[in-house]
């Protein structure tokens, strides 16, 4: 498979998750294992240029590192390779070296001319250049030493993305005692650009060697162990340009999600800006009926459908889901019913004509708040009382089950008990919960509500489940969010008298309850299309993996040509 083959499925790979870094992985695996290029019979076996290198090495005296059945495999190296591959260490065919940091104390040692790495600059692939600089008494009085180009580095310490990564050094520099320098010294065995992909390829598994979440960072000795599996020297420099060649390929691709993403972003956004921003009701509702029409053009992952059901319940909130019936009155008919009186807040968003305002506290006939007795941490038992969770309310969900059994040394409190009907607020808690309502429908007995949650009946002439869509969307749930009071910003709170004055959009009843039931097709509908992407997203991740496997294999005609 070449590039334009690729390329050719790019919109179907666009959206798997990690596509590019998938690709890029097993690149490496394949690079190091002896299934990216072709092997040629012709050329030197590395087993052949190692034990010449071991003979040259012993006869100066150096140190060779013992026979290849004696050593172990770490960090994920295996020894399945060809045969004309040889297995050794890093520091049998490298000299490491390592640097220090001059006195902080001595200024007279820093801003020089002589470029100083530190863990921050090894996330290039190549460095040419770093931002530190020491002066020649500054290397005079410590540790470092100038590294010479093509020396590999690699990272020792950094409990995020550093430890273990690597860089092929370009230009003579030092470095801190932070990175350990590699420079291959049997240059008939090993080249610092197979070296580098070789070691990257094992990112995750040199990692473990000292534990993804252990403190404890890798050093020289650890470095030096380390298992390498080496084609001859010419396969090497294949290998070197495959790699390069299919990484250009996957910084394309890459370039090309980044655009189609952030194209769709930028389309999603502006969709939502004009359904914030109309200016009439009849606009509104064209921008509405583009976003339900056109959202399952935009968006091609699932992660975006927590967005279109926010949408769905803007829309909800400001007439922009159902048509007016006439003969459904309007909605200063069910004030003027319960004796309640139109509210005029300043700044709101224009409604349909037959829509009003009311404050929540005006149409309510209970509010209350629960008791917080210091509880168990287990669920109570059926049969037994229990307080509620504050994360037993979530949007427009009710989940009872997220409770905690009273202690047997309490007495219950039967007032504060939940019961069908009940809209429930919580008042305080994490960020995430507060302004978080739902309509309770209990299916067992002996639950009661906390202090942290507010209960609330409404007037008759209002939907319950409306006032929730209401309170969890549109400018309502903007005010609530402005109403919260709180020094940490993970405890925030509301009190009754400010939930009483959040200003609640009133439709007549039968509309409130065709835009409720509406709301609960649209809903299906998102879970629908929520497991349509899901579904296309797993069809493209296998379709990801035959095609690298085919575009990252040696064919069979390119075996049998050499």
């Amino acid at each position: 498979m070449d590039r334009a083959q690729l390329l050719q499925h790019f919109d179907t790979l666009a959206d798997t998750p990690e596509a590019v870094a998938k690709l890029r992985t097993f690149v490496l695996q394949l690079a190091c294992s002896g299934k990216l290029v072709v092997q040629n019979p012709e050329e030197e076996p590395a087993t052949a240029a190692l034990a010449r290198f071991r003979t040259k090495r012993t006869a100066k005296g150096g140190r060779v590192t013992d026979e290849v059945s004696s050593i172990g495999v770490e960090a994920g190296q295996s020894l399945y390779v060809p045969s004309s591959w040889a297995i050794t260490t890093v520091r049998e065919v490298c000299q490491l070296a390592t640097g220090a940091t001059p006195s902080k104390s001595r200024p007279e040692y820093f801003g020089g001319n002589i470029r100083w790495l530190v863990s921050g600059d090894i996330h290039k692939r190549e460095i040419f250049d770093c931002d530190g600089r020491i002066t020649e008494r500054g290397l005079e009085n410590s540790n470092c030493k100038i590294l010479d180009p093509g020396s590999v580095l690699i990272a020792l310490n950094g409990q995020g993305k550093t430890r273990a990564t690597v860089a092929v050094l370009r230009v003579p520099a030092a470095c801190n005692q932070s990175l350990v320098a590699m420079k291959p010294i049997a240059t008939e065995c090993l080249t610092p650009e197979y070296l580098y992909w070789n070691l990257r390829s094992r990112y995750f598994d040199i990692r473990d060697i000292t534990g993804q979440k252990q403190r404890r960072g890798l050093n020289m000795g650890l470095v030096g162990d380390l298992i390498l599996a080496i084609p001859p020297i010419g396969e090497q420099k294949r290998i070197f340009a495959r790699v390069a060649e299919l990484f250009a390929l996957c910084d394309e691709m890459e370039a090309r999600q980044t655009a189609a993403r952030e194209c769709r972003a930028r389309l999603v956004h502006s969709a939502f800006n004009h359904l914030t921003v109309a200016p009439s009701p009849k606009d509104f509702r064209r921008h509405a009926a583009f976003v339900l029409r056109e959202f399952p053009h935009l968006s091609a992952t699932p992660d975006a459908i927590p967005a279109l059901r926010q949408a769905i319940l803007a829309l909800a909130v400001r007439g922009g889901l159902v048509d007016r019936i006439i003969s459904d009155g309007a909605g200063s008919d069910v004030l003027e019913e319960a004796g309640v009186t139109e509210a005029s807040p300043d700044g709101v968003p224009m409604l349909p004509d037959h829509w009003v305002w009311a404050h929540l506290g005006s149409i309510t006939t209970l509010m209350d708040s629960g008791w917080s007795p210091a509880c168990l941490s287990e669920p109570a038992k059926d049969g037994a009382w229990g307080v509620l969770r504050t994360t037993a309310v979530q949007t427009l969900e009710y989940q009872e089950w997220q409770n905690k059994a009273l202690p047997s040394n309490l007495e219950p409190r039967p007032e504060h008990e939940v019961m069908s009907g009940d809209i429930l607020f919580t008042r305080a808690g994490p960020m995430n919960r507060v302004g978080i309502l739902c309509v309770a429908r209990p299916t067992r007995r002996k639950l009661m509500i906390s202090d942290k949650i507010i209960r609330f009946h409404l007037v008759p002439g209002i939907d319950p489940d409306f006032a929730a869509l209401a309170l969890n969307a549109g400018y309502s749930n903007t005010v609530i969010k402005g109403l919260k009071s709180g020094m940490a910003a993970s405890q925030v709170n509301i009190s009754q008298p400010k939930l009483r004055s959040v200003p609640i959009p009133i439709p007549p009843l039968a509309e409130q309850r065709r835009i409720v039931a509406k709301v609960e097709d649209l809903m299906r509908w998102c879970d629908q299309l929520e497991a349509q992407l899901t579904a296309a997203q797993t069809a493209a991740t296998h379709l990801l993996d035959t095609l690298v496997a085919e575009l990252t294999s040696v064919q069979k005609g390119e075996r049998d040509e050499t």
